[in-house]
């Protein structure tokens, strides 16, 4: 089912958009990406917990915390697929995304996003129920790092050191 289109049947028994095409009603959502929705989206009056992204002006009056992304910004969300290593769908972002590290570490409550992937992967969350995997740099050891790691693997019996004999 792709965003925004007529959903499958609802939990009311209708069968219509209001299956799986936004938020309506009295909610309180926080670290959430609203992308592509109908007309009912956030109708009813959603309140705002916080760092919420909403791909257009629908949820304006509710998304009013300093800490939400300005309404009609795109998320840029991939298409929704099962992102390893969790079982569900999720829809991916990239690193391009608004939503990337846009929760500050101070902030971020979850500790695993959907897949049970840990959160922050960077510098901080990501909004939405998907955090991007980042890959880091491994940090130069520099000289002091390579006596100290020469040390270790010698206490350990992996790797002895060997000076060569010098002539005299």
């Amino acid at each position: 089912m792709t965003p925004g289109t007529a959903g499958t049947k609802g939990a009311n028994g209708a069968v219509g958009l209001a299956s799986g095409a936004g938020v309506f009603g009295a909610a309180t959502l926080s670290r959430t990406i609203l992308d592509i929705n109908n007309d009912m989206s956030c109708g009813g009056g959603p309140v705002s917990a916080g760092f919420n992204l909403s791909s257009d002006a629908r949820c304006a009056a509710s998304f009013t915390q300093p800490t939400d992304l300005p309404t009609n910004t795109d998320p840029m969300l991939g298409n929704l697929t099962p992102n390893p290593p969790g079982t569900t769908w999720t829809f991916s972002i990239p690193i391009t995304s608004p939503a990337f590290n846009a929760i500050p570490v101070a902030s971020c409550l979850e500790h695993e996003d959907q897949r049970g992937v840990f959160r922050p992967q960077g510098s901080g969350c990501d909004i939405g129920a998907y955090e991007l995997i980042v890959a880091r740099p491994t940090p130069a050891l520099g000289s002091v790092g390579l006596v100290l790691l020469n040390g270790m693997l010698a206490a350990a019996g992996a790797f002895v050191l060997r000076r060569r004999a010098s002539s005299v």
